[in-house]
């Protein structure tokens, strides 16, 4: 332990993948599986509670070898080939990427066919590209794939020297390619709905994808991963960047099993004119999630994770705007939790005015059980709140964040950033029933019957509203405004300047006329 790095606040690309591979589980720090010169180093655990990952100790791999049992580990060694299938007529581009796993662990990795006991591989895609109004870099995820099921484990050495099989289980070691074709074989697809990625269970055999009712899926599409053509468009998304995602699930590296949350990596992707893929750039990320894709492009993005059943990834930012607010932005990604998130809130202090919430998820498709209703927004008191349109006891294939989705949240307010509490409400029953984890959030802001106070003996604020600031606001009357614009205290957004000093700012005025007792701002 003494050999591993103190606690650091790094936030850059390379620090972000050096971080990952001393990942939080169970509010433990999980020094991953790795082979060193042909050695392995086995797991282990050293607690340290519940943290971002930003301040979790990282660990160079190679450096600590703990005790643990023979386990598997299985991830996507590479992203190897990409495969356009081309415009499915409906407004969609359909891709597959090829896989290669690589068994990390010290023991073989069951790969039967026509059983439950081998992988299931999973695709989706991202995009990383400019806020269109303010320019801000944020993550969505675009599509998403049913699953390729595994059926016999060849011996290559990609990641390390192969202790081959004999086709049945992945040995240790050993690699195994599956072409972007084959993972698109929509003969061989099952239905994500069905596996439990908590666990790696699943039924055999498994539903098979459709496009009968599902009017956003074609012959050319179902089943695979399609993404709509407006946002691969090279002209229509300037500045964007995409990326692919391989994730394969097992139920011999599971989170119950003590499986790292690893088995996923990415690789960004060139597109073309037409929107197929052109190209990859770079190289695979290993043991890397897709939300990682945001903190490579915009290296001021935080990141953290949190456990329930499985792992959910998390990011997060505020940006200044220029014009007295902030956009906060955050992203969350289910890498393998069957308890699915149900919910998810921001705490708001006082004195706070919210605009332009959103939200972004991505579709499920070709007959997939789950519903894709947006989640519903709640602004209270304190806190603004995403849920599922349904509770798991109402419906239990409403929205839920599932595994191996991103969705989004966001809004502008009118205070800087500062810490702040977030909250992950988890969609089926259980304990906790929550987590709380610590955001980029508002900070408190000047109470709204001050708002009028522009002026006093002294200038400025002088905790009372009076003729003083009525003299200010008559000065700098005009559209735009005259002067420095102070008297510019509302808008057609309540309490939002609009650059303006007008009828809007007056009738304020009056409504807070004579109101003693404003604090200085």
């Amino acid at each position: 332990a003494d050999r591993m790095d103190g606690l650091c606040g790094r936030y850059a690309p390379e620090e972000q993948r050096n971080l990952r591979k001393g990942i939080i589980m169970k509010n433990k720090v999980v020094i991953g599986a790795a082979g060193v010169a042909g050695a392995v180093i086995v797991l282990g655990q050293i607690d340290v509670g519940a943290k971002d990952l930003a301040t979790a100790p990282s660990a160079t791999k190679g450096e600590v070898v703990l005790s643990g049992g023979s386990v598997p580990d299985v991830i996507v060694g590479d992203l190897h080939e990409r495969f356009n299938y081309g415009a499915d007529g409906i407004g969609n581009r359909v891709f597959s990427f090829g896989t290669t796993s690589c068994n990390i662990g010290n023991a073989p990795l069951a790969w039967v066919s026509n059983t439950n006991q081998h992988p299931v591989i999973a695709q989706n895609m991202f995009r990383v590209a400019p806020d269109p109004v303010n320019g801000h870099m944020r993550i969505e995820q675009l599509g998403q794939s049913w699953l390729k099921h595994g059926f016999f484990a060849l011996a290559g050495s990609l990641c390390q020297p192969c202790q081959g099989t004999a086709g049945s289980a992945l040995g240790v070691g050993c690699s195994d390619p599956y072409s972007a074709t084959r993972n698109a074989d929509q003969s061989d697809a099952g239905a994500k709905w069905q596996v439990n990625a908590a666990t790696g269970f699943f039924p055999y055999p498994p539903q098979t994808p459709s496009p009968a009712g599902d009017p956003t899926v074609a012959n050319l599409s179902y089943g695979r991963l399609k993404v709509a053509e407006s946002d691969v468009l090279p002209s229509q998304n300037p500045n964007a960047r995409w990326f692919g995602e391989g994730q394969y699930v097992h139920p011999q590296d599971s989170p119950q099993d003590g499986g790292l949350p690893n088995n996923a990596s990415y690789r960004e992707v060139l597109m073309n004119s037409s929107g197929n893929i052109s190209a990859f750039a770079g190289a695979t990320e290993r043991e890397v999630s897709g939300l990682f894709a945001w903190v490579e492009v915009d290296a001021s993005v935080k990141t953290g994770q949190v456990n329930a059943d499985g792992t959910f990834f998390y990011g997060y930012n505020a940006y200044n705007n220029g014009d007295g607010t902030w956009d906060y932005e955050y992203a969350v990604q289910n890498h393998n939790s069957d308890r699915a998130g149900g919910s998810f809130s921001v705490a708001i202090p006082p004195n706070v005015n919210v605009t332009n919430i959103g939200f972004h998820d991505v579709d499920y498709h070709s007959g997939e059980a789950w519903d894709n209703t947006d989640w519903v927004v709640t602004v209270g008191a304190s806190s603004v709140t995403w849920s599922s349109p349904e509770s798991h006891a109402q419906n239990p294939n409403s929205n839920a964040l599932r595994w191996g989705t991103l969705y989004n949240f966001r809004f502008t307010a009118d205070t800087p950033p500062g810490v702040g509490t977030a909250t992950l409400g988890y969609f089926k029953p259980g304990t906790p029933s929550s987590s709380d984890i610590s955001v980029f959030g508002p900070t408190e802001g000047t109470p709204a019957f001050c708002a009028a106070d522009i002026d006093g003996p002294g200038g400025g604020p002088d905790g009372n509203v009076d003729a003083l600031d009525i003299l200010l606001m008559i000065a700098q009357w005009g559209s735009p405004c005259v002067g420095s614009c102070e008297a510019d205290i509302s808008g057609p957004t309540p309490l939002v300047p609009d650059g303006n000093v007008d009828s809007i700012d007056f009738l304020l005025l009056i409504a807070q006329w004579g109101t003693p007792g404003c604090p200085s701002p």
